[in-house]
């Protein structure tokens, strides 16, 4: 049996989250790529996902993503978390 939260919202955040991992696991299978935000960035694969390909938690890729914008000015962090998707913005905007 499936639980959810009664929530107005739950829709919305659920679409939102859904997004957000999607914009990682393409971001993740594009990482190679010369125009690759994670790779322009530093990023190694291995520092994404786990050992089966599966992303990691949000918790590691929040920690993954402040490691390597520590050292960016608001703006500067702002813009990369938008080239990732608007709602890898809006999710870890306010995190970072």
């Amino acid at each position: 049996m499936k639980y959810r939260i009664k929530n107005p919202y739950g829709n919305i955040l659920d679409t939102g989250l859904r997004k957000v991992i999607n914009s990682l696991v393409s971001a993740v299978k594009n990482i190679d790529n010369k125009n690759s935000v994670l790779g322009k960035l530093g990023i190694r694969k291995n520092e994404i996902v786990d050992a089966n390909g599966n992303l990691k938690s949000l918790t590691d890729i929040t920690g993954v993503l402040n490691k390597y914008t520590q050292d960016m000015n608001r703006a500067e962090k702002n813009a990369v978390l938008n080239a990732l998707d608007y709602f890898c913005y809006l999710f870890f905007g306010k995190i970072l």
